[in-house]
């Protein structure tokens, strides 16, 4: 089912990147890059048959037109060290000493977006001192619909929660399950372990280096690539076999520029395609 999902996810990814790059939804390909570009589309079009399918060929290509050639490796940076927040301030520590309440933690984002300040997490402060909480870098949280993704905290968040108040925490994530659905909107999630092995090393080398959210798409969606990757050595290379294919394949070679930016800065190497 694995190799079913994921095509229909990346789809879901490419159309993230013609919104973020502020395009309308079926732009004029002949508009961005001439013959070039329109041969790109039709060729996409043709290929994925029509209907939702020819509407998403034609994303992917018009996105992988438009920001193909401004795009490259992230500068590279070498990794400091992350936050050194103490254990006992994690959320999941303040909520089982009750020293907070995690009213509820769920996708506010638009049913697309795949990574960034997307989830929102409501707690209350029943004490009457202030309380200091931080969600570190590594943390997972679950779905409780085991269909979507699971996320991972890719940016160290910290909140000071007045005494008897209310805060919303939204801490950078990114999804983890190549395989799996984008988070939806209102889904619900709970505060999970932490990841481990190569992905926890992955996020805490990226929880050094600034992160933007819809602005630097090329970057953005090169990091999730990246993260994907970790977690599932298979991907991208799992999906070359869908019909989306030909749609596929103009964000992959812009995607794997980036992806392969983060890695190497990482320590990892880049991926490679056969």
């Amino acid at each position: 089912m694995a190799h079913l999902r994921a095509p229909r996810f990346v789809l879901g990814i490419l159309l993230l990147a013609a919104l973020a790059c502020g395009l309308p939804a079926l732009p004029n390909p002949s508009s961005i890059a001439g013959t070039a570009g329109a041969a790109a589309v039709n060729t996409a079009v043709a290929s994925a048959g029509g209907g939702l399918e020819t509407a998403a060929a034609v994303a992917a290509s018009t996105a992988a037109v438009a920001i193909g050639s401004s795009l490259g490796p992230p500068p590279a940076f070498t990794p400091e060290p992350t936050p050194n927040y103490s254990p006992d301030t994690y959320l999941a520590a303040r909520v089982k000493a009750r020293t907070l309440k995690l009213d509820s933690a769920t996708i506010s984002g638009n049913g697309s977006d795949i990574y960034g300040p997307i989830i929102s997490l409501q707690v209350t402060n029943p004490g009457t001192q202030q309380v200091l909480t931080t969600i570190p870098c590594g943390l997972v949280f679950v779905p409780d619909d085991n269909t979507l993704q699971r996320l991972m905290v890719l940016q160290a968040y910290s909140a000071t929660v007045s005494a008897g108040g209310s805060a919303t925490l939204t801490p950078y994530v990114a999804c983890i399950d190549d395989s799996k659905h984008a988070p939806a909107t209102g889904a619900t999630y709970t505060i999970g372990n932490f990841a481990t092995a190569d992905l926890l090393k992955l996020a805490t080398c990226v929880c050094t280096q600034p992160l933007t959210f819809k602005t630097d798409v090329g970057r953005e969606l090169g990091l999730q690539v990246a993260i994907w990757h970790t977690a599932d050595s298979q991907f991208p290379g799992n999906i070359t076999s869908s019909p989306f294919g030909p749609a596929i394949q103009p964000f992959l070679k812009i995607g794997l520029a980036t992806a392969n930016g983060w890695l190497t800065s990482c320590g990892w190497p880049a991926i490679q395609i056969q």
